[in-house]
């Protein structure tokens, strides 16, 4: 169970305390260290009040290249993964809930991720030897602060939380109670949509797929493809099919953090009518389309 010692993971530890749970706390070097390791102190106190293993480790993210956010998010994945395989443990619960739902749609609508950012924060997804759940989704952040005080835990909280500098902190901040002013179903209503684009997604997977597998190497190019079966295919599958080919030569950036802004342009390129060479570069991605091919590869390093 990762646990911050914020109100959301404590309600969850507070929720689940009479289950067989270890509790699990990360600490990473983007925060002040002082802070931090008294936000691990206090959290493993919080356990062993409760009667809970507690088991922590500590990831250096801060010199690392890509975005910080992006970066210390799969550093703690990769620790809580490595910390559920140490103890036994065949799942690891976050407590993500109703209100990062929809920071994290707004966030991704903003930056054009397109239908499958959309999806929003996945209920589970399986890791490299356990499952991530995160059962706290239906519930809103009031919710969880009223389980806590309820119980009589002062929660921890995270001042960069709060920083608007970071998007999501701006958003949490400015947009949403505005919008839960407008509608107070907003939670609701962004929870269903979510839950809906997952379903369409997952309806169309077996075609993105099956499109995949017809990509032939190419040189030092691994994906290459039949232009006139692209250009036969549905637009917003070719789409996604350019989004994974380049997330793989990105070193795996995030899907969603691939925007439409720059699929598009690659999709209409495969799909209309022009016989000569273009070449797109996309980060460290170049992709080429000629009138039989369309290539996708890795820039030389």
């Amino acid at each position: 169970m990762a646990c911050s010692g914020g109100a959301d993971s404590a309600a969850l530890v507070l929720a689940l305390a009479s289950r067989p749970i270890v509790v699990a706390h990360i600490v990473h070097d983007l925060r002040e260290q002082p802070q931090a390791m008294a936000d691990r102190d206090a959290t493993a106190d919080f356990a062993r009040s409760l009667g809970l293993p507690f088991v922590h480790s500590q990831v250096q993210v801060r010199n690392l290249p890509g975005n910080c956010e992006a970066t210390a998010r799969a550093a703690r994945y990769r620790a809580l993964n490595d910390l559920a395989q140490a103890s036994g443990c065949p799942f690891v619960a976050t407590a993500h809930q109703a209100d990062d739902q929809l920071e994290t749609i707004l966030m991704r609508l903003a930056r054009g991720s397109g239908l499958r950012g959309l999806r929003g924060i996945l209920p589970t997804r399986s890791m490299n030897g356990s499952t991530l759940v995160r059962p706290m989704l239906g519930l809103s952040r009031a919710e969880c602060e009223n389980l806590c005080a309820a119980c009589g835990y002062v929660w921890r909280v995270d001042l960069t939380n709060m920083d608007p500098a970071h998007t999501r902190a701006a958003i949490r901040a400015s947009v949403v109670p505005a919008l839960k002013q407008i509608d107070s179903r907003v939670l609701a209503g962004a929870g269903r949509t979510a839950e809906q684009v997952r379903r369409l997604t997952n309806l169309i997977e077996p075609q993105i797929r099956s499109l995949m597998s017809t990509a032939q190497e190419s040189g030092n190019a691994p994906y290459a493809w039949d232009r006139a079966a692209l250009r036969d295919a549905n637009p917003w599958i070719v789409g996604e099919l350019v989004r994974r080919a380049i997330s793989t030569h990105s070193a795996g950036a995030r899907l969603d953090r691939i925007g439409t802004a720059v699929t598009d342009r690659v999709v209409s390129a495969i799909q209309d009518t022009v016989g000569g060479v273009r070449s797109f570069q996309v980060g460290a991605v170049t992709i080429v389309i000629d009138r039989e091919r369309v290539i996708i590869k890795g820039n030389e390093p």
